[in-house]
């Protein structure tokens, strides 16, 4: 999925939004890897455990920009789900 969407949908975002997708992707390799050991998890195993995990796992990573954890705005930014994934989901 990142490897799609990196080579389809990064010459139409603007910088800072490639920079978020970029964190966004970090964010879930590392929590994929911390969490079920794994490199690669299948959109079909996606479900509402994950995201509540993915959440959790989010609020505890210190910012880089500000003292203490991500706040709520921006584990929300990390969370959402793009367009042009919601056509795999479906």
């Amino acid at each position: 999925m990142f490897e799609y969407q990196n080579t389809t949908c990064f010459s139409k975002l603007s910088p800072n939004t490639s920079r978020l997708y970029i964190t966004s992707q970090n964010y879930v390799r590392r929590f994929i890897k911390k969490e079920y050991n794994r490199t690669d998890y299948y959109l079909q195993e996606l479900d509402y455990s994950f995201v509540l995990r993915f959440d959790n796992f989010l609020r505890l990573i210190k910012s880089n920009t500000h003292k203490g954890n991500l706040q709520h705005n921006a584990v929300m930014k990390h969370i959402e789900v793009p367009p042009f994934v919601r056509q795999f989901l479906a």
